[in-house]
This record gives structure tokens, sequence and C-alpha cells, in this order.
């Protein structure tokens, strides 16, 4: 049986006059690993930031693990409360500079979650080790490569231990030597049983890795349906457009 872990409900998102998400539906199961998909500029990655509310959309509902808030009317210890049900991987890794590896994984463990130094750097030491970065665990970002240093954004998402993992396009910000080890390394959270939602230009890795594909355009959820039936039986026009460029 299916259990909801992630609910979107009646999300509206803009920016100025641009209106990105227009009343966007969206149901992920606990232990799900769900990508999104679709035309540059759909509203993906805004909607993937506003499951943490790193972006607020103006209204809607939005629910993690049973904590739900009214969007229309939130508040700071809401918010803060709700983001401690997920975490995020970015594009560009948004590791602090002025810190050493070790340092920017224990970083959130002992300041939001007011974890000893010791605690902290055993689990960053756990969770570095499954990356195949603990050996770097001294250098800084600027000694690192674009795909060492998404490993370590990997490695500190992993350590908060949060229920929920968003990825925001993990890879495309690197070099396809880097691709292939990021994305074993996803490939293998996701047999954990840990719930994955992941923006995605990388449509093999979203066959490969997805138990279902939502595909987004105009700033809704079209379609929403395993890999199998979403690249050979797409039911929306919309998507089996989207399919056919995507093969040429």
């Amino acid at each position: 049986m299916t259990e909801p872990i992630v609910i979107l409900k009646g999300i509206h998102k803009s920016f100025g006059s641009n209106k990105v998400l227009n009343g966007l539906d969206l149901t992920v199961n606990k232990n799900e690993v769900l990508t999104l998909v679709g035309p540059s500029g759909a509203g993906k990655t805004t909607l993937l930031r506003c499951i943490n509310l790193l972006e607020r959309p103006e209204s809607g509902s939005v629910e993690v693990n049973g904590y739900k808030v009214d969007c229309s009317h939130l508040k700071k210890k809401e918010v803060f409360e709700l983001r401690r049900h997920s975490t995020m991987v970015f594009q560009n890794y948004n590791l602090f500079r002025n810190k050493t590896v070790m340092e920017n994984v224990t970083e959130g463990l002992i300041v939001v979650q007011k974890k000893s130094k010791a605690e902290a750097a055993e689990i960053a030491s756990e969770e570095l080790e499954k990356v195949g970065m603990l050996i770097k665990k001294d250098s800084y970002p600027s000694q690192l490569s674009g795909g060492q240093q998404q490993r370590v954004g990997i490695a500190r998402a992993l350590a908060l231990r949060r229920d929920v993992i968003l990825l925001d396009e993990p890879t495309s910000a690197l070099d396809p030597e880097s691709i292939s080890g990021i994305l074993e390394i996803i490939q293998n959270i996701a047999n954990s049983g840990i719930t994955m939602i992941i923006v995605t230009h990388e449509m093999r890795f979203a066959r490969n890795i997805s138990h279902r594909i939502a595909f987004v355009d105009d700033g809704r959820v079209l379609e929403i349906n395993t890999p199998e039936e979403f690249f050979l039986n797409a039911r929306e026009e919309r998507v089996r457009q989207f399919i056919v460029k995507i093969k040429h």
C-alpha cells in the first residue's frame, strides 16, 4: 500500500507578472523516486524549491511527512518546521567556500541539529565514505572538481537524515565523466529506499531510476506515470511531442 509523504495542492507561484506554477497538484509516495521532466522554463525547479519553501507560493498547501502548511498564511516557525523534513542537493553545489569538506558536511548537523562536534564528524565521515570523498575531508571546495563538489553536496544532504531529498539537476554543471559517477551514487541512494524528487534532463537516467516520472509544463503536472508507460504509452499529446523531440 502506497503512503503519501509529499502532497502539494493548488500551488500558485509567480515572479512579477510571470506565472510559473498555476494551481499545481502533486503527490509523492514514501520510498519513491520521482523525477520531474519537461521543457526548460516549465517550472520544475520552482516546484522543487516550493516543497521546502525556498520559494514561497502565493497560495496552496504543502505537506511533507504529515506536516502541512497553508502557503497563503505562512508563519516563520512553520517554514522552519517544514524544512526539518527535507533537504536539497543544488545544481551548483552551494558549498561554503571558506570551509573544508568535513566542515561543509558537519555545519548543518552542529548548527541546525545541535549535535556535538564529535557526533557530527562521525556522521559526516560515514556519508563522505559512501560518496568516495572521505579522503578529501580536509580539502576546500576550490581544490575540488565539479564532480567532487557535488559528491560533497550529496553527502551533506544525506548526513541530515531527512525524510525527503530534493535534487535540482544534480549533473547539469558537470563534465560527462563526472556525470556517470554522480548518477551511480544517486542510484545507490535510491536503492536504500530514501524518498527522492529529482529534476533532470537526463532521460536515460530518469527511465532507469524512477518509480514514476512527472511531466511539468505550463506550471502544472500534465502527466505522471511509470517510466515504461511514460515513454511508450503517454496519454497527453504534449508529452508525446516532448518524447519525440528528445529522441532526435
